[in-house]
């Protein structure tokens, strides 16, 4: 090709200076044929082909290079032919004995004749695009990868952005109820790709067939939902410029958060301070031109939306309730019982029949176990040998305070303080854990070990009382009240015998007197069946009653020491507040009652109570005759006593005996 000077000089001699073409070419030693171009042409005109090349080797072959290239645009892009690997194809499959490069710029032909074309787009007020990017970040020391919610508005280039721990049906509602929150309003529409939390299916026409939650979401704030081809990214191209602009921007370098609601609350500022840029060729800032998009917006609903993803499942034996790989405690009550699982963000609320009876915090593991605790402390009341295997319970510490109580209960009950231990567990139910732990520890110091007296102190500080109880608070409960008997004579009639009179023997201390009792006491006195079933409807140890004080002497569980065949019990005077507690009588053979021609009087003991002896080893210890060892009854005699029944017969020397136990009632 001559340059460009040539032309001028050839041009400027042939038409200024009037030479002919013939002295042109001999003149310049070029030929005839150029000199007539170089008038023809002010500049080199190129190679210009009047007709296609012809291709006698490759021409055969080109299908096979475009079935190639058409398979490819479904390949993955790393796996796609290149002009050299279909080059050899051709030679080693089909014997092309052509060159390289005739089939390298053919390829190159191919390709860019297929390559897309777009279409500039316009972006009117009040629309939104939305999708999902990735990245990585530190959330509470822990590297993860966090999935971020995008939402932009084109026309403005106003974004909002939230991170969530995966890229679930819940974060893309709670995504989209944030952002409508963040602008303060609903956009007229929304475009989407075609993701699986959205569309359930793509159908024929362009169509898609959404999923319950989506539709929920649409239903509640009544926007318009459009969605892009499948895998066309450039339909929604703002949003996708908007994925990479903040993992380059506002999550660059990693970022390290303790929380992801720490993380996400840093990003909501910096999409506000983002609002006073300017983006692209705009002269106004992002924020004066969110002002036409706001106006455009609709209001947002009255009523809140539920952002969840709802399961209906059912409790299993171990009440648990499955939600995505993982395992979440109900109360044990609930076993095998349909219920509904909600999933959130943050948590997992399971409700039955309508009424929320758990909820737990969410976990993104896989095949985790989530327990509370109290849920199965009814049925460890059941089972108190579960206690200390129970895996719900291995992960939660008690204070010091509780698990004191529990080494006193197990020390003095046994098994049992192991089952109240439960109970005062089961407290936490209802009141404040820091109220339990006061009630127990004032119940330690005060020396009252037991699960009532916990209870009791609970209630008082809840109710910021002092610890007693108040009849009158409770009129619901029925009264009692038992009157103690005088000592005046009393008329027994007993079994096998012929009727006696017999009294009570005053001591000096009698002469402070007791009340005179009634006719209806005197009648239950006199009837030892009706105080024995007195007793058995009153209970003979009721926590209400109030007993005498104990003998300086300690209470003993064998046979205590006699003199002379009589047990030796401390005679010291009734004080006027002390009531009966035993009613012993003392009775001679009837030939010495003969003899006397009188009845032996009753005598008053104050005796301890003796809970750990049998009843029928309590009425024969109580048998003390003057000058002879007491001997226990018979099992059949005392049975017969007690039902006020007449023994067949007697034996020669028996002896009655008769512990009457008179329980006072406060």
């Amino acid at each position: 090709m001559f340059a460009m000077e040539i032309y001028a000089a050839v041009r400027r001699f042939v038409f200024i200076e009037g030479n002919g073409r013939r002295e042109a070419a001999r003149v310049f030693g070029l030929s005839r044929d150029t000199i007539a171009k170089m008038c023809r042409y002010s500049a080199p005109p190129g190679y210009v082909r009047t007709k296609a090349p012809k291709r006698p080797k490759l021409g055969p072959l080109l299908p096979v290079i475009d079935s190639i290239l058409e398979t490819d645009k479904t390949a993955p892009p790393k796996q796609r032919h290149t002009a050299k690997r279909i080059f050899e194809r051709l030679r080693d499959e089909h014997g092309f004995a052509g060159g390289y490069t005739v089939v390298k710029d053919y390829v190159r032909l191919a390709r860019t004749r297929s390559r897309e074309v777009f279409v500039p787009l316009a972006h009117p007020p009040g629309h939104a695009q939305v999708d999902f990017g990735e990245c990585v970040g530190v959330i509470g020391g822990v590297r993860m990868k966090l999935h971020v919610f995008c939402f932009d508005l084109p026309h403005s280039d106003a974004c909002f952005i939230k991170a969530y721990a995966a890229e679930t049906t819940e974060a893309f509602l709670d995504g989209h109820v944030s952002a409508f929150a963040f602008f303060g309003g609903v956009p007229l529409s929304i475009l989407y790709d075609n993701l699986k939390i959205a569309v359930a299916k793509i159908l024929g026409g362009g169509e898609r067939r959404r999923t319950q939650a989506f539709t929920e979401l649409v239903s509640h704030f009544l926007f318009d939902d459009r969605f892009g081809r499948p895998g066309k990214g450039n339909d929604k191209g703002k949003v996708e410029g908007l994925v990479k602009y903040s993992r380059a921007n506002f999550l660059t370098p990693v970022p390290h958060a303790p929380s992801i609601e720490a993380l996400n609350a840093r990003l909501a500022e910096r999409c506000r301070a983002r609002q006073n840029e300017r983006a692209g060729r705009h002269e106004q800032t992002i924020g004066e031109r969110l002002v036409a998009d706001m106006a455009a917006f609709r209001e947002l609903p009255a009523a809140p939306f539920e952002a969840c993803h709802k399961v209906a499942t059912k409790v299993s034996s171990l009440s648990l309730v499955r939600y995505r790989t993982n395992d979440y405690s109900v109360p044990t009550k609930y076993g095998f019982r349909d219920v509904l699982a909600k999933g959130f963000v943050d948590e997992v609320a399971i409700f039955c029949d309508g009424a929320l009876i758990a909820r737990h915090a969410r976990s993104y593991a896989r095949d985790d176990f989530i327990f509370e605790p109290r849920h199965y402390l009814a049925l460890l009341e059941q089972k108190p040998g579960a206690l200390d295997q129970a895996a719900p319970l291995q992960g939660w510490t008690l204070p010091e305070t509780l698990a004191h109580l529990r080494r006193l209960l197990e020390t003095r009950m046994g098994k049992r303080g192991k089952r109240e231990f439960i109970q005062v567990l089961r407290l936490t139910e209802v009141f404040p854990e820091a109220v339990v732990i006061g009630a127990a520890l004032d119940a330690i110091r005060l020396g009252a070990i037991g699960f009532d007296a916990v209870k009791q102190l609970v209630i008082a500080r809840t109710e910021n009382r002092p610890a007693r109880l108040d009849l009158s608070a409770y009129p619901y409960l029925p009264s009692l009240n038992v009157k103690t008997t005088s000592p005046p004579i009393i008329s027994r009639s007993f079994p096998g015998r012929r009727h006696e009179h017999v009294r009570l023997c005053r001591y000096p201390c009698a002469a402070a007197g007791f009340a005179r009792p009634s006719s209806a006491a005197a009648q239950i006195a006199d009837n030892p069946a009706g105080i024995r079933e007195g007793r058995r409807r009153g209970g003979a140890r009721r926590s209400g009653s109030r007993p005498i004080p104990s003998t300086p002497r300690r209470t003993r569980t064998h046979r205590p020491r006699t003199t002379h065949g009589r047990a030796t019990h401390p005679r010291r005077p009734f004080s006027g507040g002390e009531k009966l507690r035993h009613l012993r009588l003392y009775r001679h053979p009837l030939a010495q009652q003969t003899a006397r021609a009188g009845s032996r009087p009753l005598r008053i003991c104050r005796r301890p109570r003796q809970h750990h002896r049998p009843r029928q080893q309590r009425h024969g210890q109580d048998a003390c005759l003057p000058g002879a060892r007491p001997r226990r009854l018979p099992a059949r005699a005392v049975r017969r006593l007690h039902h006020g029944r007449r023994p067949r017969r007697e034996p020669p020397s028996w002896r009655s005996n008769v512990s009457m136990m008179l329980m006072p009632n406060d």
